[in-house]
């Protein structure tokens, strides 16, 4: 008598066992498949931000404008950086863009020229494709 319930006990144990396995292994995050040209997109672009990381490594800011210098700074070098591996500013990035730097310029009270820099410099350092946003760069035709 005990031994059938001892059976039954490990069966059910094993069988569950397996359960959480199967649940843990099928909901587990499998990265997306990359294209070779996101790839390549992404092996350029971390290269040249570090270009770039590099290109003020040394300048350090004592005034509040020469953070601004130097977040600028970092900026033209990767925007020289990408056009010289044949990448420029995504045309659908552009057109994604101009209505929220309008509504960004309009709540924090800047131009929306400036708006619009700020929103650049943040996602042209973001290589990877984001769902519902078009990515900075594209391979120049």
């Amino acid at each position: 008598m005990i031994r059938t319930h001892l059976k039954t006990l490990f069966a059910t144990t094993i069988i569950l066992v397996i359960s959480i396995s199967f649940l843990i292994y099928s909901n587990s995050a499998t990265p997306p498949k990359l294209t070779e040209a996101q790839k390549t997109l992404m092996l350029i672009g971390d290269r040249c931000a570090g270009i770039a990381e590099n290109s003020v490594a040394n300048k350090t800011a004592l005034v509040a404008f020469q953070q601004l210098e130097i977040q600028g700074n970092k900026a033209n070098v990767i925007v020289s950086c990408m056009r010289d591996n044949g990448y420029v500013q995504n045309p659908a990035w552009l057109k994604y863009a101009q209505p929220i730097a309008k509504f960004q310029a309009l709540t924090n009270n800047i131009s929306t020229a400036e708006a619009l820099t700020n929103l650049g410099r943040q996602d042209m350092q973001a290589f990877s494709k984001e769902e519902n946003r078009p990515i900075y760069w594209v391979k120049q035709k």
